[in-house]
């Protein structure tokens, strides 16, 4: 439980810096999306920013965990057969 507090305390503060920056600049900024140019305010710019950054890290982070967890299983496998062998 701790963990997750610990976790979350961080992203959560985050998130709160966001909305403060963002309230205090309202101002419209211009932004050239490749295609298309659109208008947008600084507060929503940095919210999706922040979560885009947020999603890839808990990618990177959960892909490297379930490799990880997928070379232990296979070594204990490959423990238990040779083990098993002698």
């Amino acid at each position: 439980m701790a963990r997750v507090i610990l976790i979350l305390i961080p992203i959560i503060l985050l998130f709160l810096l966001a909305f403060v920056i963002g309230k205090h600049n309202a101002q419209e900024v211009s932004l050239n999306l490749l295609v298309v140019e659109r208008t947008f305010s600084v507060a929503s710019i940095l919210g999706v920013t922040l979560a885009i950054g947020f999603v890839l890290g808990l990618l990177t982070v959960s892909l490297g965990y379930w490799r990880l967890k997928w070379q232990v299983r296979r070594l204990k496998k490959a423990l238990v057969k040779s083990a098993g062998a002698k």
